[in-house]
């Protein structure tokens, strides 16, 4: 009887540990996929800058075609040849972001099956809440980026309407205006994404926390 009483317990201790492996295993997984999606949108980043920085120098230039525009054209069409080819270069560097960002999404996306098998209620509402905002802040970037790219048609538009011969910058006031008013939905859903990107960040921390407290 006694063996008995021994093996069973032994079989107790083993699945025990094993269950302790398997929860060590879930948490590792998780932020490891979080470090894969984050180091994936260092790039995005990096091209995020170069899109602001173009940004700046197109409104310049478009503020210099205004100023020497005003009588005629013919003044400013090799800056309107390079306010083409910004709308080119951003629309190239929107396709990296986007390829960027869609990764790092993809790592992110098939978390659910891993946050439900973890035992810890604190660490799975967390996990949860972490998943959550990177799904919400990934919303705002393609929404945004959809405006983003209607917004570069439309100033492609504009200045293949400023480069025609008989072409006054009165003839441009709606398509100014609806450039202008993309982009500042744009302004206003970076926003969106930034705060977003700032809860995320405290919030993964928070994680780490927990999960670093769990293994202790």
């Amino acid at each position: 009887m006694r063996k008995q009483s021994l093996i069973a317990i032994g079989v107790t201790m083993v699945i025990l540990l094993t269950g302790c492996q398997n929860q060590q295993l879930v948490q590792s997984s998780i932020l490891k996929q979080y470090e894969e999606a984050l180091q994936i949108e260092v790039s995005r980043t990096k091209v995020s800058n170069q899109i602001s920085d173009m940004e700046q120098a197109d409104q310049r230039d478009f503020d210099k075609i205004v100023l020497n525009g005003k009588k005629s054209n013919l003044n400013v069409k090799n800056l309107i040849e390079k306010c083409l080819q910004n709308i080119e270069e951003r629309k190239a560097l929107l396709s990296q972001e986007k390829q960027a960002l869609t990764q790092a999404n993809d790592v992110v996306k098939n978390m659910n099956a891993n946050i439900g098998n973890l035992g810890n209620t604190d660490m799975k509402t967390q996990a949860s809440s972490v998943l959550s905002l990177y799904e919400r802040r990934y919303a705002v970037y393609q929404n945004m980026r959809t405006i983003y790219e209607r917004a570069l048609d439309q100033e492609k538009g504009l200045y293949d309407k400023l480069a025609e011969p008989n072409c006054k910058l009165v003839d441009i006031d709606n398509l100014v205006f609806e450039r202008n008013n993309n982009f500042n939905q744009v302004a206003e859903l970076m926003d969106q994404f930034n705060e977003l990107t700032e809860q995320f960040n405290k919030e993964y921390k928070e994680l780490e926390n927990v999960i670093g407290k769990n293994k202790k």
